[in-house]
């Protein structure tokens, strides 16, 4: 589930698990196995254009690869305005 609107209230961001991704996975292949993207294609086009951001801080490289899960736990990854969810690894 993705959130859409706004996030003025982080209780409601979604979470995302990420105890079934075997790392290092690219960040393209978790935009769209977490329904940011509806593919990885349109998550490429998505970096490339410039909405993607990680805690705020915008993502322009397409083919970063994230090496381990505990690089995003509890994080919040972003596409577009109204687009978000928090990544976990919970077992």
């Amino acid at each position: 589930m993705v959130m859409q609107g706004k996030t003025s209230d982080t209780e409601l961001i979604p979470e995302f698990s990420l105890t079934q991704i075997q790392f290092p996975a690219k960040l393209f292949y978790l935009l769209n196995l977490s329904g940011l993207c509806s593919s990885s294609g349109d998550a490429r086009r998505q970096i490339q254009g410039g909405a993607v951001r990680l805690d705020g801080s915008k993502i322009s490289e397409v083919d970063w690869s994230i090496e381990s899960p505990l690089d995003l736990e509890g994080r919040v990854l972003q596409v577009g305005k109204k687009k978000f969810v928090r990544f976990t690894h919970s077992t």
